[in-house]
């Protein structure tokens, strides 16, 4: 009963940042993504669903009717009403790599459980092949 949308690019211009809809609730998370800066939580006060012929509903019927409209305006006005959520944070975002080999290192590992090196090499290579497109040349 989800639907999740994915939008990124490097190349093309757009938020930096993500958005979270939920039912109760929207999370916008300020960018950049690799180091959010910090998001806000804006709480969407819908009424209970209401019961139809086919069982529990919530706003379907009201979506492209004027009432669906006013309705969105008056939520567009709850969600301005944010709730501001921190999030601190050092370094430029690859500290938590760094600090994860430092301590593979000093345990006598070659690799973190959380992200092998042939996972790495794998990303790697995509990048390569991404960097590759972009200029229409080969890897280097």
């Amino acid at each position: 009963g989800a639907l999740s949308t994915l939008r990124a690019s490097l190349r093309a211009g757009g938020i930096d940042g993500a958005a979270i809809y939920g039912t109760k609730a929207t999370l916008r998370i300020a960018g950049p993504a690799y180091r959010p800066t910090g998001a806000v939580l804006y709480r969407t006060h819908v009424g209970p669903a209401v019961t139809g012929p086919k069982g529990p509903r919530r706003l379907e019927g009201l979506r492209e009717s004027a009432m669906g409209l006013r309705l969105s305006r008056g939520l567009a006005a709850l969600r301005r009403r944010g709730e501001r959520l921190g999030a601190p944070f050092s370094g430029n975002g690859y500290h938590y790599q760094a600090r994860a080999v430092m301590q593979a290192v000093a345990a006598g590992r070659t690799e973190d459980p959380r992200m092998s090196l042939a996972e790495s090499v794998e990303i790697m290579a995509m990048i390569d092949t991404a960097r590759a497109g972009w200029s229409g040349e080969g890897t280097s």
